[in-house]
């Protein structure tokens, strides 16, 4: 139910090596890709669903190894992040633990992102979903780049997450958060999709 979506192979393949540099993914980096995908998209600086560079991720996770302490919620502090980083973009942030009202949001006639906070036990992991104007949607994850959605537009998160669990031989038995930015207008992304 999702296919690949390829723009910049030269990006994938460079992410794909940082990423085996890169001994404490967990901790930072799949949010780091995440956020400052989103940032991208929902602030109109990109016109393409290209990989984030792999630079900011990076940069993103040595401030977050900075910053992170027990008494921090990361993905409290992720959603703070793209909520400052997109103040002047007309986009409106929420941050909801658990998701009550993310198949709401994803049903919004605008633009709509989200990063899902992916868990089982311990272990947690964060990828972004975009629903456009068009009712197309795309996954970004850190580890496996942009993909398309091909199931029904109306599918419910937890049939979201069931999906990418088969389709990238993954196990996480909920969605525990939910980072949701929307905006109505119309962003330059619109125009290719």
């Amino acid at each position: 139910m999702f296919r690949p979506v390829v723009e910049n192979n030269d990006a994938h393949q460079h992410i794909t090596a940082l990423m085996k540099m890169v001994h404490h993914v967990e901790r930072g980096m799949c949010m780091g890709g995440a956020v400052h995908w989103v940032t991208d998209i929902m602030s109109g600086a990109v016109r393409h669903l290209d990989v984030v560079a792999a630079r900011r991720a990076a940069v993103y996770q040595r401030h977050y190894d900075r910053v992170w302490t027990f008494d921090v919620n990361p993905w409290k502090y992720g959603a703070s992040v793209v909520e400052w980083s997109l103040r002047s973009s007309h986009c409106f942030t929420t941050y909801e633990e658990p998701p009550k009202h993310l198949a709401r949001a994803l049903r919004s006639p605008h633009n709509v992102a989200t990063i899902l906070i992916l868990q089982f036990e311990q272990r947690c992991h964060a990828i972004a979903l975009l629903k456009l104007r068009s009712g197309r949607m795309f996954l970004y994850c850190v580890n496996n780049g942009v993909h398309e959605w091909m199931g029904s537009r109306h599918a419910s998160p937890d049939e979201i997450r069931a999906t990418y669990n088969g389709r990238f031989t993954e196990y996480f038995e909920r969605i525990a958060a939910a980072i949701v930015v929307r905006t109505p207008l119309r962003l330059p992304i619109n125009d290719r999709y």
